[in-house]
């Protein structure tokens, strides 16, 4: 799902201009793209409908990224205190 919601993404957003797009795969992900490319990409109102039941209920962020709480970086801001006084950027005197 992520390589082709990404795909779909990608292209709702900047594919203007864009004509082919070419997923290599072998033939075992072949399988499961093949299966899940009317998802992403319906060719009809028909396949359009069916895909909106069947999609996971989260597709990710405005480009298609994945959003998984537990790995999003938390940077606290480190107090001054917290640095020696001679490793702190813009101070006078660093060498």
């Amino acid at each position: 799902h992520v390589a082709l919601r990404t795909v779909r993404r990608f292209l709702e957003k900047f594919g203007e201009g864009l004509d082919v797009v070419v997923f290599a795969v072998n033939e075992k992900d072949w399988v499961h793209f093949s299966r899940l490319l009317p998802l992403y990409f319906p060719r009809s109102a028909d396949e359009e409908h069916r895909a909106a039941a069947l999609l996971p209920p989260s597709v990710g962020n405005e480009s298609g990224e994945a959003v998984l709480e537990e790995r999003d970086i938390r940077i606290a801001q480190m107090p001054k205190s917290f640095i020696p006084p001679a490793e702190r950027i813009g101070d006078v005197g660093l060498a």
